[in-house]
């Protein structure tokens, strides 16, 4: 009988574990709606790297802060979700959407045609303008100044199509260099000349590492919706047009706008014109 019983709790903790994924420590934390039993909770799983400074990091308690953490809290406020947040380095994100693992991701992620390909987006929530980090000391006088220049770039991100664009639109080539998480720390010390980055994003860093170290070296002419991939499934649209009603509301009371300035200053849930 306590065989039995130890057996049943086993799979009980098992059931209630979770998944987690990629070389990161997975840590989740959530926003559990009010006077509702276990039973009762539906749940949004929400992938994220927590080494995307001003959307998704970890702040001196280990907890999940950002200007995406914050929305998603307020979409599961307002949905009746519970929004469970997992921390994965940022490659593992796109293949748990796949596998059912991840029911959508935040991270800065930007709208490309390749990507729609694959999974049906919400509305932008924000967007932003694609720069490039360099050390602060570093001096170009033409955009064409860039050619042969070490570039910092993520797997299964948009960073190497932003790239590709640059270089075709330059006439240029940049060297890529392949890195799984953000390593800023390598173009501070210069390992590289450059980290590709949202300028929002950016001016984070810089913020937090000093502008004698770092500086926005080149802003593109790229701009990129940033919105929430789901998968191409009867419950991805159910989700997906979820987060719609709701990122919708938040922009029509001006939600949106509150927490874009609380992280950033500024507003940068409109377009630019």
């Amino acid at each position: 009988m306590k065989k039995r019983l130890l057996a049943a709790v086993m799979v009980a903790v098992t059931l209630l574990s979770g998944c987690g994924g990629g070389g990161n420590p997975s840590s989740s934390s959530s926003e559990t709606p009010s006077n509702s039993s276990q039973e009762e909770v539906k749940v949004i799983r929400v992938g994220m790297d927590g080494e995307t400074p001003g959307f998704s990091s970890l702040d001196e308690n280990g907890e999940m802060v950002g200007l995406d953490v914050d929305i998603w809290k307020e979409i599961g406020k307002r949905t009746g979700y519970e929004i469970q947040f997992e921390r994965m380095e940022f490659s593992s994100l796109f293949s748990l959407l796949d596998d059912g693992r991840l029911d959508t991701v935040a991270n800065e992620i930007s709208v490309t045609e390749e990507r729609q390909k694959s999974y049906n987006f919400s509305d932008p929530a924000y967007f932003d303008r694609i720069t490039f980090l360099s050390r602060a000391d570093t001096e170009i006088s033409d955009p064409k100044d860039l050619d042969g220049m070490s570039i910092g770039v993520e797997p299964a991100s948009s960073d190497v199509e932003i790239v590709d664009a640059v270089d075709a639109s330059l006439g240029i080539t940049l060297n890529r260099v392949y890195y799984d998480g953000f390593s800023i720390q390598d173009v501070v010390l210069g390992r590289i000349d450059m980290w590709i980055k949202g300028e929002t994003g950016a001016l984070q860093v810089i913020e937090e590492m000093g502008s004698d170290k770092l500086k926005i070296l080149y802003k593109t002419d790229v701009v990129f919706d940033c919105a929430y991939p789901f998968a191409k499934t009867e419950k991805g649209q159910e989700l997906m047009e979820l987060t719609n009603k709701a990122l919708s509301e938040m922009r029509e009371d001006g939600t949106l706008k509150a927490l874009s300035e609380k992280h950033f200053g500024i507003d940068i849930t409109t377009k630019e014109a």
